[in-house]
């Protein structure tokens, strides 16, 4: 479904609250109306900020612009906490065939935890001239919208991976028990070295017993000096015609939000990202505030996400960092 809207109708609101009405047509070109609710703001006071939830299909396409989103499980629509299980004992389970009177054998012993997630708030704001937003066609409100989604995908992918701060998602990085293989001097490596840290990582994902599938994650500067080594005459990132990679059969996958030197070898399934809003609809929320900076022509609109992430098996990542 796709909401027919324009901020314009932000710049003329009331400080009374208000309704304004957009049309929305759906597939069965059934007329549908979506109600948009513009509060007041209190001048002197941190402003309440009036809130727009653009359609569902803007942050679909903030999956696609995101390497983790595309292969974490997302839970989306939560109102609460969200308290996963996870696994706090690295020991693994092991079968054995044994004679019918035989002793037990028993893996070490396997102990759980839990880890609870608040959201985290997430966002980017942009002054827009208020002249500009009346005078411009509806292809601005797409504009500004797109704008706002790349800048939170780059950062909520960036936390994903690298977060530290308590402001921030806990990254994969600093994640307790993610195991790391050192390979100092990544730029300096032969085809020979960094095969066999490839196959180091590859190694401790299968002794963990962690099951496919697995992707490579990498920036660009490390994918390209992988590109530049093989072994036995082959390279060891081979890319296809459409551009895709795969290093070790595995599909590899180029993000910007990774810190140069770094890569990873992971099962992104057992990354449960949670995302906190009104429906399972998995929106963007945009806030658009007309008021605050009005002496000056302008209208603030502030693109937000309220999300937290865990990676709930940290064996099932492998980090190679130099």
């Amino acid at each position: 479904m796709k909401y027919d809207f324009s901020l314009s109708q932000y710049a003329k609101a009331k400080i009374d609250k208000v309704e304004y009405k957009s049309n929305a047509v759906n597939d069965s070109a059934d007329l549908l109306y979506d109600s948009i609710s513009l509060r007041a703001l209190t001048a002197g006071t941190e402003p309440e900020l009036i809130d727009k939830n653009v359609d569902g299909s803007e942050f679909n396409n903030f999956y696609s612009q995101s390497v983790l989103l595309r292969f974490a499980t997302v839970i989306s629509g939560l109102k609460t906490s969200l308290v996963l299980t996870k696994k706090t004992q690295s020991g693994t389970l092991v079968a054995n065939a044994v004679g019918e009177n035989a002793a037990n054998i028993f893996s070490p012993e396997q102990t759980g935890g839990s880890v609870t997630l608040n959201p985290k708030f997430i966002r980017v704001s942009i002054d827009v001239s208020k002249t500009l937003i009346m005078q411009s066609s509806r292809t601005l409100d797409q504009l500004l919208i797109t704008e706002l989604r790349d800048a939170l995908t780059e950062e909520l992918e960036r936390q994903l991976f690298k977060g530290t701060s308590s402001n921030e998602i806990t990254g994969i990085f600093s994640t307790a028990n993610v195991s790391k293989i050192s390979w100092a001097g990544f730029a300096t490596l032969t085809g020979d070295g960094a095969f066999d840290k490839l196959t180091a990582a590859e190694k401790t994902l299968g002794e963990a017993k962690v099951p496919p599938p697995f992707i490579w994650t990498y920036n660009s500067a490390s994918r390209e000096h992988l590109r530049k080594l093989g072994k036995h005459s082959e390279p060891l990132l081979k890319m296809d015609a459409i551009g895709g990679a795969r290093m070790l059969g595995y599909r590899g996958y180029s993000t910007e939000q990774m810190t140069d030197d770094q890569v990873y070898l992971l099962n992104p399934s057992y990354l449960i990202i949670g995302i906190w809003n009104e429906s399972r609809d998995e929106r963007l929320e945009v806030f658009v505030d007309p008021y605050t900076k009005s002496n000056q022509g302008l209208v603030s609109i502030t693109g937000a996400i309220y999300a937290n992430a865990a990676l709930i098996k940290p064996e099932s990542c492998v980090i190679l960092h130099a």
